[in-house]
């Protein structure tokens, strides 16, 4: 733990809350929130793992590239992966972030031959990507057949 919990029980030590030590019948709850989390992998058409990193570094945040973007180059399967967490889709869609991967590839003689999405992905991030993609600048959520089938409450609880 960090910060004032982490001093609940650690004789000497001020919290800063009270009481000083939590009760071990009620036990305590430390709750954090954060933006989304989107990981999203894109595969180049070469093995040549230093493209890759190469890329990475133009399109992480770190490195002077696009905001809320962690990305590394890695060799996946005798293949080149830019492996990237996006953490501030407002400031970066999923859609921008392939576009600056794409651009950077091909920068290095490369290209992009698919993507991975691991874990999930928020409904409006994917509508953003088809917008952009598809040419559907006024794509909504309606239009997918399963978000209009919640939205009319056939969804589970609705």
């Amino acid at each position: 733990m960090r910060g004032p919990l982490r001093a609940l029980g650690e004789p000497g030590v001020e919290a800063g809350l009270r009481p000083r030590r939590a009760p071990a019948a009620l036990g305590a709850v430390a709750v954090g929130a954060r933006p989304f989390l989107v990981a999203f992998n894109a595969y180049l058409d070469t093995s040549a793992v230093e493209v890759a990193r190469a890329v990475a570094a133009e399109v992480r945040e770190r490195s002077g590239g696009l905001p809320g973007v962690k990305a590394l180059g890695l060799e996946v399967g005798g293949r080149a992966q830019v492996s990237m967490n996006l953490t501030d889709l407002e400031e970066t869609s999923v859609a921008t972030a392939l576009d600056a991967v794409r651009r950077s590839a091909g920068r290095h003689g490369a290209r992009v031959e698919e993507t991975e999405l691991v874990g999930l992905l928020p409904l409006e991030a994917a509508l953003e990507a088809a917008r952009r993609h598809l040419d559907l600048p006024d794509l909504r959520a309606g239009q997918v057949i399963e978000a209009a089938f919640w939205e009319a409450g056939g969804g589970a609880g609705g």
